[in-house]
């Protein structure tokens, strides 16, 4: 079990890249309706983690794939809705565009990691095939990388034959490269996919920080999952390898395309799946 002050450090890693984002903004006049926004959500997404990580683990981990497989269909609602320039990763509610996979994902890799610990590997390697061609069809490279790598830690680590590792393996690597073949034709925007370079115009210090500030959400959670390897079930050690594995290449991935800086940019769709996921690891780690 963790020590409660551990969890909170944990819930409390991602302030720091929300601080930097909105100096950022700030500094370069965005709409204040944009930071307000931003500031409203990440409130809102630190408050509904901590909520998150105080749930019962044994029905958390009893719904899981439920909630994974309703996910993966509300996922697919994305297909039907009103796309921008044929690119579909939205759920559109208004003026809100809310970005559904970096909302599922977190509560998909759970699901996937429960069913193989609960021996159904071909249902988990379902769910792991159906969120990658919602990705491949969208198409969002950065997320099908993003999954597909933190699926492959959970292949790696969850018991399963080698023609089942072998096979989801490979389908994983190919639709994820299948993905970034795909056109994609939205311009950046500075505040979502070019906030880094906002960050670093604006001075080295400033980019050092928002660097620095998004690594500190992954390297948090991977600190957790190495100084509690030896004390955790097989279970907690193959969803927090994943979720880390996750956010870390969530963050990467904007270096490579344009894709949305999740946390320092203005998205309020990662800034609920990041504390989603480390609420996540708040239930599993109690």
């Amino acid at each position: 079990m963790a020590h409660p002050s551990r969890l909170r450090k944990l819930l409390i890693t991602p302030v720091p890249a929300v601080v930097v984002g909105v100096s950022v903004m700030l500094r370069y006049g965005v709409s204040p309706a944009v930071i307000g926004l931003q500031a409203a959500a990440a409130l809102l997404a630190g408050w509904g983690g901590a909520q998150v990580a105080r749930l019962p683990r044994d029905k958390v981990l009893a719904w899981a794939p439920a909630l994974a497989a309703g996910g993966l269909l509300c996922g697919f609602l994305t297909l039907v809705s009103p796309g921008l320039d044929g690119v579909h990763r939205w759920w559109v509610l208004g003026p809100l565009r809310l970005h559904a996979s970096a909302l599922l994902a977190p509560l998909v890799l759970l699901g996937t990691a429960v069913l193989f610990e609960a021996g159904r590997p071909l249902a988990a390697a379902g769910v792991v095939l159906l969120m990658q061609a919602l990705h491949l069809l969208q198409p969002d490279a950065a997320q099908a990388t993003a999954f597909g790598a933190a699926s492959l830690v959970l292949l790696t680590l969850s018991p399963g034959g080698l023609l089942l590792r072998w096979g989801l393996g490979s389908v994983v690597l190919l639709s994820t490269a299948l993905a970034w073949g795909r056109p994609d034709p939205l311009s950046p925007v500075p505040h979502v996919e070019g906030i880094v370079r906002l960050a670093a115009e604006a001075g080295m210090l400033w980019g050092v920080a928002a660097l620095a500030s998004m690594a500190v959400i992954p390297l948090g959670l991977a600190l957790v999952g190495v100084s509690a390897w030896s004390r955790s079930s097989p279970l907690e050690r193959r969803v927090i390898a994943s979720l880390a594995m996750y956010l870390g290449l969530q963050a990467l991935t904007p270096a490579f395309g344009h894709f949305p800086v999740p946390v320092l940019g203005f998205g309020v769709s990662p800034l609920i799946g990041t504390w989603l996921s480390l609420g996540i690891v708040g239930v599993l780690r109690r």
